[in-house]
């Protein structure tokens, strides 16, 4: 089992970070009125920490629960929304990779044996391959007041993105 990957595997698991409260349903809503613009597709609001991963599902619940222990809380900073031409980040929030962001996500590599030096983090607010002119007006019509929210949950997610859903498996509580 490995997430390094050069092709993207659409049937695997991932780490999600999720923010909760407000935060959660101000880009819950976003990302439903935004999904009838792009291609219809719905998700839940998060930011991917590892994916791309398989093995047995028990194997993976117990990967998650171990990571989990070595890691504290940290913040995830939000920054600017930007679009781009792939698929699964035509429509985003950028996210500071500092350095709490950065420990996780190796503790992360480091226990689910990943290397994907191309990891770029983000929140995507759509899905969907859309032209330049659509997404630039969009973009001027979402206002952006999101600066961060806390992580003191791991989610660990199972990604079809074959039919396009995810499912959150189980939450983990990050106890320091």
């Amino acid at each position: 089992m490995s997430a390094n990957k050069l092709k993207r595997n659409p049937l695997s698991y991932s780490l999600w970070l999720i923010p909760d409260g407000k935060l959660f349903l101000e880009l819950q809503s976003i990302i439903h009125n935004l999904s009838s613009a792009f291609e219809g597709i719905r998700f839940i609001p998060h930011v991917t920490l590892l994916s791309g991963f398989q093995d047995k599902e028990s194997i993976l619940l117990n990967r998650t629960e171990a990571f989990v222990k070595h890691i504290s809380t940290f913040n995830v900073n939000l920054k600017e929304i930007e679009f781009s031409d792939e698929f699964f980040r035509t429509f985003f929030i950028k996210v500071d990779f500092d350095s709490d962001f950065k420990k996780a996500r190796e503790i992360a590599c480091s226990e689910f044996l990943c290397n994907d030096d191309n990891f770029i983090p983000h929140l995507s607010l759509a899905y969907g391959l859309k032209e330049l002119s659509l997404k630039k007006n969009i973009k001027k019509n979402i206002k952006n007041n999101f600066k961060k929210f806390r992580v003191d949950k791991i989610y660990l997610a199972y990604n079809d993105e074959i039919n396009y859903k995810w499912k959150v498996i189980q939450q983990f509580s990050i106890l320091k």
